[in-house]
């Protein structure tokens, strides 16, 4: 993932900027103070993980703040952030790390490799892992196919 240029967020509205990284979840950095004689990486941001998370217990939104600081700061805390949630071979794991979009994915449940699909309005994999644990089945976001192909 390329998260590491502003390019490649989304600006939401003036001085909010969103980076989608699973359903329902996104970095989002917000500007708070710019003084736009200078460049953007030097303005005053605050780096926030935001979503929908899940637990045994049910789910919940949270905003949680990684970082006050420049926006270059903010910008490389997000790649590092994301990056400690992928293993070394791009397989993604967790709740808070479900793909964005539906669609075919590699996946690996209990050490087992294969193919599923998996819905975002469904929030679920449809032929592995547990129904109310979607986060327990490893995927690789570089695997994605459209549904039907």
């Amino acid at each position: 993932m390329n998260m590491n240029k502003l390019e490649n967020w989304n600006g939401v509205t003036r001085g909010l900027y969103r980076y989608v990284i699973a359903a329902g979840a996104c970095y989002e950095i917000l500007v708070t103070h710019w003084d736009k004689d200078t460049d953007i990486l030097s303005a005053n941001c605050v780096l926030y993980v935001t979503g929908t998370w899940y637990s045994d217990s049910g789910s919940y939104f949270e905003r949680e703040e990684l970082l006050r600081g420049p926006m270059a700061a903010c910008l490389q805390k997000a790649f590092e952030d994301f990056n400690e949630n992928v293993d070394e071979d791009g397989w993604v794991k967790g709740s808070d790390r479900l793909p964005d979009k539906s669609g075919n994915y590699a996946v690996r449940y209990k050490g087992v490799e294969s193919r599923d699909d998996f819905t975002v309005n469904g929030m679920h994999w449809q032929n592995v892992g547990d129904l109310h644990k979607p986060g327990e089945v490893e995927w690789r976001p570089d695997s994605y196919k459209e549904l039907g192909l």
